[in-house]
């Protein structure tokens, strides 16, 4: 079977089989806040997500939507991801 794997905005979300056992859970909707506008990245719908010290992991329970201000609404299938930023901001923006 192949791992999916979605874009969105600046966030890669990559299909994974496990979340890794260190991770901690978190009651949040957000799985990425946005660095220069303040928007954040929100699932939408039956979901848990789950936090180490260096990456962000989400169990979709079924069907849900990534939604965000300035970019459009995305699918996810029901699933475990990892979310990967692509891009940070320098801070001399």
């Amino acid at each position: 079977m192949t791992a999916k794997i979605f874009r969105h905005g600046d966030l890669l979300i990559r299909e994974i089989w496990l979340i890794p056992s260190d991770a901690v859970r978190k009651s949040t909707n957000i799985i990425a806040e946005g660095e220069k506008t303040g928007h954040n990245h929100q699932l939408v719908g039956s979901h848990q997500i789950f936090e180490t010290g260096e990456a962000t992991y989400f169990e979709a329970k079924q069907e849900l939507s990534i939604e965000h201000p300035e970019h459009n609404t995305i699918q996810i299938p029901k699933g475990i991801y990892k979310v990967c930023l692509l891009y940070t901001s320098d801070a001399a923006d």
